[in-house]
């Protein structure tokens, strides 16, 4: 019997996205498809003379995808200030700028995604042909 602990990683993320879809060809000639998302949390204010007072923090988080239609889809159908949930997985890759720059960024890597805000409402994945279908 295998007593080996397995490990999975899967991220689910509900926010706004920050700053409109970005898109760029990397140095192998694959299209990523980027943009920051903000999320929201609670927190008890433990500074001093807040008397544990709710407040709220901001993270952001560097979304990408490397898929090319799910790619397309983002940039079309959504933009600064849209509610969307993501489903991928955290990853860390280190990279070199053109000034031969040693860069390290912790990404959520988009596997799917669902515009939640708007009039139109969209659900993407990477494995459906039909990347993008109204719901």
């Amino acid at each position: 019997m295998n007593t080996q602990t397995k490990s999975r990683n899967k991220v689910m993320m509900l926010g706004h996205v920050a700053a409109a879809p970005e898109q760029r060809l990397t140095v192998t000639g694959k299209l990523a498809t980027s943009f920051p998302l903000a999320i929201s949390r609670q927190v008890e204010d433990d500074r001093v003379g807040m008397n544990g007072e709710k407040r709220e923090i901001v993270d952001f988080h560097h979304c990408i995808t490397f898929d090319e239609a799910l790619g397309k889809q983002i940039i079309k159908n959504v933009s600064k200030g849209t509610a969307i949930f993501i489903e991928g997985e955290i990853e860390n890759r280190r990279f070199e700028d053109y000034e031969q720059r040693t860069h390290y960024r912790t990404e959520i890597k988009i596997h799917c995604a669902n515009i939640v805000s708007g009039e139109k409402q969209y659900t993407a994945t990477c494995c459906d042909e039909q990347a993008w279908t109204s719901c």
